[in-house]
């Protein structure tokens, strides 16, 4: 079918041309498989009746996402067309985006450079790690010793959010101040517990949220997600990070 773009929106012409597509004509067996966050590969067997001189794929993809601000995100991604030679029977599609739709088509180029129709897929990459997010912000002193932050919200763009850790590191050493927030392995820090009473001295997880993490905290009060909010001593500095958290099959991203 034909239509026009006009001031007025699309007009369709009245008259549209059938084509019947022969199986013949196209490959078959066509499959993806090896997805990640940002390839997959592509096979498929040869036509049945012709001989190929190329193959041609070509795929755009679809973004669909929650940013950090809580917008909804929705835009396309420009095409990628490649010719392969005729020999191949897979393809890598690599420097993929995370958690997006890709329309994948693949089609033959006979010796003639005739038009073949293609065999399309519709493929959505796997979730990948969320993406670097803005530093909490001190909002204030609470009750003369407890301390208020605003907490920052990760983007979707990668993939769900499953849930928040609020980390709390005590008295830094000079030396440390720049250590990357990688290097505090979760499970070290969940193990960290200590008694009413007892000094705090080592890094840990103040609160778990879920993927609706709240827009202020109070540091130094209450359990929130089943972990102990310790109380700050006013006579040590504290490094506050947060930790985003998706889970996939193959373990956690962060």
């Amino acid at each position: 079918a034909i239509a026009a773009i006009t001031d007025f929106g699309l007009h369709y012409y009245p008259h549209e041309v059938k084509v019947k597509v022969e199986l013949e004509q196209v490959p078959v067996h066509v499959e993806v498989t090896d997805i990640t966050a940002d390839s997959m590969v592509v096979h498929w067997s040869p036509p049945i009746h012709i001989n190929a001189l190329y193959y041609k794929i070509s795929y755009d993809g679809i973004k669909d996402y929650i940013d950090s601000y809580g917008v909804r995100q929705h835009y396309a991604l420009d095409r990628t067309e490649t010719l392969l030679d005729h020999q191949l029977r897979s393809f890598e599609l690599l420097d993929l985006m995370p958690y997006t739709n890709y329309l994948i088509n693949i089609s033959v180029v006979p010796v003639d450079y005739s038009y073949r129709p293609p065999v399309r897929l519709t493929v959505k990459t796997d979730v990948g790690a969320p993406g670097p997010m803005q530093k909490p912000t001190i909002n204030g002193i609470i009750n003369g010793d407890n301390i208020q932050v605003l907490l920052p919200k990760a983007s979707e763009e990668n993939g769900p959010i499953s849930y928040y850790y609020l980390i709390v590191i005590p008295e830094l050493e000079k030396s440390d101040e720049d250590v990357a927030s990688s290097v505090y392995i979760t499970e070290d820090l969940l193990e960290s517990q200590w008694f009413d009473g007892e000094e705090v001295d080592a890094p840990y997880i103040a609160a778990k949220f879920s993927s609706r993490i709240p827009y202020a905290f109070i540091l130094g009060v209450g359990i929130h997600g089943g972990l102990k909010n310790y109380k700050l001593d006013s006579q040590k500095n504290y490094k506050v990070f947060v930790r985003a958290v998706v889970v996939t099959s193959q373990g956690h991203l962060f």
